[in-house]
């Protein structure tokens, strides 16, 4: 989550200022209204856009654009049609940014699945940062695209992906894999290929590795507990995010918004269930 990074700082960092962005990341995430980082997203997704067009090649300026992105697609723009444009942006400099890393990820994630799996090794030995934000990107965008049964049929590939690097590479400590397993495995139903119980498992372990994240728990409602009618879990879970407190160091943005989430699923709870 460390993408809503603002790279114009990055510009200044020759000019002695190198601790800036480090400390302009940190700002952001723990900023308490969501509004502000809203209202300067599209100044900073401009910006990649211009450096990126400068510098075409350049694997941080796509990676770091792909992240963030995604981050205000998803997380900041109510327009589903607008989400849905951000979030191909997103998936597109993602492949990009791979692409340009190592030439055998070309078009990774149009691969069938035999030969998707084939790359799998290749894709492990990316810089971590990177790898997170292609799986991140694509999860995004897949989301915004559950209507085309072409993407939703790419769905054994990241799953597949994501597995592999939980239990290969060491990625077993890491709550934001768990995360992404956790939503892939209950987007579907059971009968469509869905694993609703596995899926719990990861949330489950999500939340332990990460108990300050509350965007977790939001998550678990939304994809488990309402896919499977589970309404006294739902309301527990979301009344436990409003009972938290959000301001926490690296948290505070996503936490803040992960609140304001929960209270508009207890608010569609009784039409839900």
């Amino acid at each position: 989550m460390q993408y809503l990074l603002i790279l114009m700082i990055l510009l200044l960092s020759g000019c002695g200022l190198s601790k800036m962005p480090q400390h302009m990341a940190q700002a952001t995430l723990n900023q308490t209204d969501p509004e502000t980082v809203a209202e300067a997203a599209p100044a900073y997704l401009l910006l990649f856009d211009s450096l990126i067009e400068s510098a075409p090649d350049d694997v941080g300026y796509l990676r770091d654009a792909a992240g963030l992105y995604a981050l205000f697609g998803d997380l900041m723009v109510k327009d589903v049609d607008r989400a849905k444009l951000l979030s191909e942006r997103s998936f597109t400099y993602a492949n990009r940014a791979i692409c340009q890393a190592d030439k055998k990820l070309c078009q990774l994630s149009q691969l069938p699945f035999d030969p998707f799996v084939e790359k799998m090794g290749s894709f492990a030995e990316l810089d971590p940062a990177l790898r997170l934000v292609y799986l991140q990107s694509w999860l995004v965008y897949l989301k915004h695209h559950a209507d085309d049964w072409n993407e939703l049929a790419r769905l054994p590939q990241l799953e597949s992906l994501i597995g592999y690097l939980l239990h290969h590479e060491g990625g077993d400590k890491s709550p934001q894999l768990h995360l992404y397993l956790a939503i892939l495995q209950t987007l579907r139903p059971a009968m469509y290929g869905g694993k609703p119980e596995e899926g719990r498992r990861h949330f489950e372990q999500a939340m332990q590795l990460a108990p300050d994240d509350l965007t977790i728990k939001v998550a678990f409602a939304r994809f488990y507990a309402r896919a499977l009618y589970k309404q006294e879990l739902h309301d527990r879970l979301l009344h436990e995010v409003l009972a938290a407190n959000p301001r926490k160091p690296g948290l505070t943005l996503l936490n803040t918004l992960a609140q304001r989430e929960a209270r508009e699923l207890l608010a569609s709870g009784p039409d839900h269930f």
